[in-house]
C-alpha cells in the first residue's frame, strides 16, 4: 500500500470509528509517518485523553495494574522492611488521590506494612517534620511519563522475572499491556490538551515519617496525574480537582529499627 493510499484509509478509519483506544493511536501512529498528523488532529478535536480519563478506560488499568502488585509482593523475593509498589489508581471527582491510592493497597495481603488509617488522612503539610511531608516543587515535564513507565516495568517485574509457568507469562503479557495503555494515554493527554477543560498534567511527592518504639518508618509516595477536566481555581495545590483523576503511583517504604 503507497503511502497517500495509506493515510487515506488512516482518515476514513478515524472518521467511522468511535471505539479507538489510546493504544490504538499510539500504534496507528507508529505504523506510517503521514498519519500521524490525522492521529493527533483526531485526537484533539475528541477532546484528548479526557474521554478515556472519565471512562471505563482508567478502570481496567486500575484493576490489572492492582493484580500485577498483588503477584509481585507475594514473590518468596519481597523484603517487607524495603520495597516499592507500583499501581494505577483512579480517583473519582473530589475525592482525594492520597486516601485513594490506599483504599486500593489495602487490598495487598496484610503482611504489606502501609500507614496505620489515623494518619493516612492527615493533610499532607509542605513545612512540616512529622506526618504527611509535602515536596511543593514539583514540576511536570513531558518526559516523566516515560521514566514513570520505566519504573512501573521495573517493579511489576518482580510478578515474573525469576517465576516460570503460564501465570509467570501472563503476567508479563499484563505487564507490557498496561504501560503500554499508560504510555498512550499520557501521549494522548499531551497530544489533545489544547486548553484548561480538557487534560491537566500534575505531579506530586508526599513523605509520612511514622516513629514508634521499635524504630522508624517512612511511606514515600510519587504520583503522577491526568485530571480529565477543569481543575478548581480555589483549590490549593494538591488537593482534589474537580474532575476524575488518573495516577500513576509509586510507594516506597523503608524501615529503621532501633530494636528487633
Amino acid at each position: 500500500m503507497s503511502c497517500s493510499a495509506s493515510i487515506e484509509t488512516g482518515e476514513v478509519a478515524f472518521a467511522a470509528s468511535s471505539c479507538l483506544t489510546p493504544l490504538d493511536f499510539l500504534v496507528t501512529a507508529a505504523v506510517c509517518t503521514g498519519w500521524r498528523r490525522h492521529v493527533v488532529a483526531h485526537i484533539r478535536q475528541s477532546g484528548g485523553a479526557f474521554p478515556w480519563i472519565n471512562g471505563p478506560f482508567g478502570q481496567i488499568m486500575q484493576a490489572d495494574s492492582c493484580k500485577l502488585c498483588q503477584q509481585a509482593v507475594s514473590t518468596a523475593w519481597f523484603d517487607q522492611r524495603h520495597f516499592v509498589l507500583a499501581l494505577i489508581v483512579v480517583a473519582e471527582r473530589r475525592q482525594d488521590l492520597l486516601a485513594r491510592t490506599f483504599d486500593v493497597l489495602d487490598q495487598l495481603p496484610a503482611f504489606v506494612p502501609l500507614p496505620p488509617r489515623d494518619l493516612r488522612m492527615q493533610e499532607p503539610d509542605i513545612n512540616g517534620d512529622d506526618g504527611w511531608v509535602e515536596n511543593a516543587g514539583c514540576i511536570t515535564r513531558y518526559d516523566m511519563g516515560e521514566t514513570m513507565a520505566k519504573e512501573l516495568q521495573r517493579q511489576w517485574s518482580a510478578a515474573y522475572l525469576l517465576e516460570e509457568g503460564v501465570e509467570a507469562t501472563n503476567a508479563q503479557k499484563l505487564c507490557w499491556n498496561v504501560i503500554d495503555r499508560w504510555r498512550a494515554v499520557w501521549s494522548c493527554a499531551h497530544c489533545g490538551a489544547t486548553t484548561s477543560a480538557e487534560v491537566q498534567t500534575s505531579a506530586r511527592q508526599c513523605v509520612l515519617r511514622h516513629p514508634s518504639l521499635r524504630g522508624c518508618e517512612w511511606w514515600q509516595l510519587n504520583m503522577l496525574m491526568l485530571s480529565g477536566g477543569l481543575l478548581d481555581e480555589q483549590s490549593l495545590p494538591g488537593k482534589a480537582p474537580d474532575s476524575r483523576t488518573l495516577a500513576a503511583i509509586t510507594l516506597t517504604y523503608w524501615e529503621q529499627r532501633q530494636v528487633g
